[in-house]
């Protein structure tokens, strides 16, 4: 049976080769229960931003543990900016960091989440632009958290050692916890023995 489901826009990445756009939304304040909508097709998709609200009509299924719409529709689109997006329940980086390890696979955390750490693992991909990044946020030493598709203007200047400080929404991806396309909204040069 479909379902029609209205949202704010946790993260949204569009596939040119497919033009659709995979969007995790959060449906009436439920920022511990983030909808996915795989593969969404649409008018305007391409331009979906964090914090726009999104309506998506199909059918929902569970896909190996993460609750999805199945080829769904967008309907409607309005702009929007991060504020839009509720706040989430947890306090500290360290608490946040707790509940993403608390995650089971195909689950996500409401929410953006802003943090720092040292990095201590990086690759970049010159062909989209971004950056996988692995940083270590201090307290949370034996948590480190994977910085999947790391974008903006210092994603290909990183180095093992530097600080950077990502936002995104975090979610556990086949048993890895990430956040998923995260901005870097600062990069401080460091060294090895930053580590």
């Amino acid at each position: 049976e479909e379902v029609t489901l209205t949202g704010v826009v946790l993260a949204s990445s569009y596939n040119q080769k497919k033009s659709n756009a995979n969007i995790y939304f959060i449906v009436d304040g439920m920022v511990d229960l983030p909808m996915y909508a795989y593969g969404a097709m649409g008018d305007d998709v391409e331009n979906i931003k964090v914090g726009y609200t999104v309506t998506v009509k199909g059918i929902i299924k569970n896909y190996n543990g993460l609750v999805e719409f199945d080829k769904p529709q967008v309907t409607a689109i309005v702009e929007g900016t991060e504020e839009a997006i509720p706040a989430s329940a947890y306090k500290t980086v360290a608490e946040v960091i707790d509940a993403a390890y608390e995650l089971e696979p195909g689950r996500a955390l409401g929410g953006l989440f802003t943090m720092t750490g040292v990095v201590t693992g990086y690759t970049f991909n010159a062909t989209y632009g971004d950056a996988n990044i692995t940083i270590v946020v201090e307290g949370s030493e034996d948590q480190p958290m994977y910085c999947y598709q790391a974008k903006g203007n210092a994603a290909a200047n990183v180095e093992i050692g530097d600080t950077v400080t990502v936002k995104g929404m975090i979610k556990n991806h086949q048993g890895t916890v990430e956040l998923d396309n995260p901005r870097i909204l600062e990069h401080v040069k460091g060294s090895l023995e930053d580590l």
